[in-house]
């Protein structure tokens, strides 16, 4: 765990917690279950390369021991959001809003008071609103961006495939093979 501002931590964390309107729980569930099957919404949100961490859940009952020890219904069910990322909230709001516009239209439309995810400034206000303060927030890097997680994982690869590959070659074969891998992975160095 983190706090938020520690030195070094380069993510920042957003909570946002809105209410669901009346039927809406009917379309959302089924919804949420299927998004995380299909590739299409995780693909397009990876698309991004500055979320760290994101995901939807409904909420609907108080947990046991939060109040008089037992579960409890609330009137009403609301749509939890956490998500870890790179860069300003303003930034992120406007990079998702145009990146996943239907996602967002299918998941918060479920939510009272939701104003599409474009113009981003609308969102942005209306998230501002509906957010809550983290105090604290998981980051497996904190020091680095997703690009570069993504790049180092990348030159991980090339160079356990180059080990491999080049175990045996003689001299000028290999440093044939090390200029190509070089080249290969230098937008990733």
């Amino acid at each position: 765990m983190s706090a938020r501002g520690d030195s070094g931590d380069r993510t920042t964390p957003l909570t946002l917690f809105t209410a669901i309107r009346p039927r809406w729980i009917l379309w959302l569930r089924p919804l949420l279950r299927l998004a995380t099957w299909l590739p299409g919404p995780r693909w397009t949100l990876l698309r991004l390369k500055l979320i760290h961490y994101a995901r939807w859940a409904i909420v609907s009952h108080v947990p046991p021991g939060a109040s008089r020890g037992e579960r409890r219904r609330l009137p009403r069910s609301y749509l939890f959001f956490e998500s870890n990322f790179n860069g300003t909230p303003a930034s992120y709001i406007e990079a998702f809003s145009y990146v996943f516009p239907k996602g967002m239209r299918a998941i918060w439309g479920s939510s009272h008071g939701f104003p599409g995810p474009i113009p981003s400034e609308g969102l942005r206000a209306w998230i501002q609103r509906g957010a809550l303060p983290a105090s604290h927030h998981y980051c497996a890097y904190p020091e680095a961006t997703t690009r570069e997680v993504l790049a180092a994982l990348e030159v991980a690869r090339g160079l356990e495939a180059f080990r491999r590959a080049a175990e045996d070659l003689p001299a000028e074969e290999f440093a044939a093979a090390y200029v190509r891998l070089i080249e290969d992975l230098q937008l990733s160095l």
